[in-house]
């Protein structure tokens, strides 16, 4: 990969990281609640893209081009995961809710732990058809024709990654 097509495959990766997804709300969610548990889902969210990465490293975009059945049971069981964060959620708030009036406490706080948190920010990058059609579409692109595919794969998702972690976690001040 050579520096010009690293700067361009950065700014990419920064525009993206701008755009709200599925897993940038579940980031947010979970940093609301707590944000050491927030900063692990980022970083889970990191370690799946850097899967992805590896995964067309190893050819899985060749596969996959060749395969839509494949493809398509990976969105239905991106959409059943996406599925279940939305009920799951829904359930827990109304449960804290209800707690939360009987016990005259806070009512709806969810708490998640880093490890929890760790967990759902991978599982719903390496379950996010978009994530997956970034990786199988676009790093290909960067991927010099008879060049290390490894390698550059993982450059690129070790890049990609680094927005998904630093982004989230940076310290805003606090206002009034």
């Amino acid at each position: 990969m050579t520096l010009a097509s690293l700067a361009a495959f950065a700014g990419l990766c920064l525009i993206l990281s701008l755009t709200p997804g599925p897993d940038t709300f579940l980031v947010l969610r979970i940093a609301l609640n707590r944000p050491s548990a927030g900063i692990a889902a980022a970083a889970g969210s990191a370690v799946a893209a850097i899967a992805w990465a590896a995964l067309v490293g190893v050819g899985l975009a060749a596969i996959l081009e060749q395969s839509a059945e494949i493809f398509r049971w990976l969105k239905i069981a991106g959409g059943l995961y996406l599925l279940y964060l939305g009920i799951s959620s829904f359930l827990k708030t109304r449960k804290g809710a209800k707690e939360g009036v009987a016990g005259g406490g806070d009512g709806g706080a969810l708490r998640y732990s880093r490890l929890a948190g760790l967990g759902a920010g991978a599982l719903s990058t390496l379950l996010n058809p978009k994530v997956g059609l970034f990786y199988l579409a676009i790093v290909p692109q960067f991927i010099p024709q008879g060049g290390d595919t490894m390698g550059t794969a993982m450059i690129a998702g070790v890049g990609r990654s680094s927005h998904s972690v630093c982004l989230p976690s940076r310290r805003r001040p606090h206002r009034l």
